[in-house]
């Protein structure tokens, strides 16, 4: 104990807070103080790094769910789409066969009303 007695730390520093139960006091309380702020620090920085990696994950699962409602648009976009042409050619069909039929009635019409050879009596 001589050597550590001897030492610059122990005349400097312990000797002081040994003779002066205050200031040992207050020493203690910032060493107390820098210990509780270490560990909330520590606390908090590992809290903060685990929400951190929470909404990473989150951010992740966002992102690949648009992705996959974003293709999924665009397929259905493109199934629309064909669905769509699809009935408009239907419709067209339907309207060249609507006008056929019409030209066949109009004539059958006019055969009907023309005026047939008159039969002389």
């Amino acid at each position: 104990m001589s050597a550590f007695s001897n030492s610059p730390v122990y005349k400097q520093i312990l000797r002081p807070l040994r003779s002066n139960s205050m200031l040992g006091l207050c020493v203690m309380t910032g060493c107390m103080s820098v210990f509780v702020y270490w560990w909330y620090a520590r606390s908090i920085r590992a809290t903060l790094r685990q929400t951190q990696e929470s909404c990473q994950i989150t951010a992740d699962n966002a992102f690949a769910q648009s992705r996959q409602l974003l293709k999924s648009l665009g397929d259905d976009w493109a199934q629309d789409m064909k669905s769509r042409d699809d009935s408009v050619r239907r419709l067209e069909l339907q309207n060249v066969e609507q006008t056929r039929s019409i030209a066949r009635l109009d004539a059958a019409m006019k055969m009907c009303i023309a005026p047939g050879p008159e039969i002389s009596q």
